[in-house]
């Protein structure tokens, strides 16, 4: 070439070629797997530095990704016509939708693409083997890819995604996106626990029943036994004047508002109605590296496994939750 430079129409046609090929590669992924690409660099910004100093840095990265683009599907397809939804029952009351399948696919292939050695439970792949995985010591994801089900079908805005990363069978990474709110929750074990970039902490001062917002969930719990149950407990913390009491249709939900201070605790598995793992998995990180503390109804150890839970700001009300259930 003349002068040693290369001909401008040659430049012109490698960029072009180039640029072909990109949007070739870009096209041929999935839906979800196009906003993933699209979101890469903004959730890198959302991840604040000390989070980037856990041994776990790269898998939040990750995780924080599929949470974002699962999201953004999440909340689109949430301004939908309902009958658009595509709703199945996994029980009688039990809901499940096409954007739960679509939103578990998606981020496990992306989970599995970066870390491939990983093993994963899923509440869609779970439901549809009829059984959930046990945890073992190996490095296992944690997947809800739309808590709040229910909330999401109806057009209730209280719905989010939650990713777990578990290791020697203790949750080690929480990712939680409430696309509504644009609320990132992230935790890592020993790291702390981040809204949007800014540390967590729960409301430590609420000592009393008189002061402290409560989360009660039924689930779907239906027996005249079980309903009973529930009710007791709920009575016990009216007479014990607590300030309020509520329900939000979202236990990873629930979870991440302790760990923000919102609420003062919230428990489940009264009448054999505990969570599933991946309701548990990612907020019981969340809230216990803001301050919370977490039990059984029987005042034991927490296990994400388990049928019962108590996760409370404090030790105090923490009691006093399992003394009414207890009574």
């Amino acid at each position: 070439m003349p002068g040693g430079k290369r001909d401008v129409l040659t430049d012109l046609a490698l960029v072009t070629a180039g640029a072909s090929t990109a949007i070739g590669v870009y096209w041929g992924l999935t839906k979800l797997q196009r906003r993933y690409w699209r979101l890469k660099g903004k959730a890198k910004a959302r991840i604040p530095s000390a989070l980037f100093k856990s041994e776990w840095a790269r898998e939040i990265h990750i995780a924080t990704q599929a949470a974002l683009s699962a999201g953004v599907n999440l909340k689109a397809c949430s301004e939908k016509d309902p009958t658009s939804k595509c709703v199945s029952h996994k029980g009688e009351i039990d809901l499940v939708t096409e954007t739960d399948k679509e939103n578990e696919r998606e981020i496990v292939a992306l989970l599995r693409k970066h870390f491939p050695s990983y093993l994963v439970i899923g509440e869609e792949e779970a439901s549809d083997a009829g059984a959930i995985p046990p945890l073992t010591r190996a490095p296992t994801w944690i997947i809800d890819p739309i808590d709040g089900t229910t909330n999401f079908v109806h057009g209730c805005p209280l719905s989010c995604v939650s990713i777990a990363l578990a290791v020697d069978k203790a949750v080690v990474v929480g990712v939680i996106y409430d696309p509504f709110k644009d609320e990132l929750f992230l935790a890592a074990r020993g790291r702390g626990s981040y809204l949007n970039g800014k540390p967590l902490q729960t409301a430590g001062g609420t000592h009393e029943l008189h002061q402290a917002v409560i989360i009660q969930e039924f689930g779907y719990e239906r027996s005249e036994a079980g309903i009973r149950k529930l009710l007791q407990v709920s009575e016990r913390l009216l007479r014990g004047n607590v300030q309020a009491l509520r329900q939000f249709g979202s236990g990873v939900l629930d979870l991440a508002y302790v760990a923000a201070g919102r609420v003062d605790g919230v428990y489940c598995g009264v009448a054999g109605d505990g969570w599933k793992p991946w309701d548990y998995a990612a907020g019981s990180l969340v809230a216990t590296e803001a301050g919370a503390t977490m039990s059984t109804l029987q005042g034991q150890e927490f296990d994400v496994f388990g049928s019962s839970m108590v996760c409370a700001a404090n030790e105090s009300i923490a009691r006093k939750l399992v003394g009414a259930a207890r009574e």
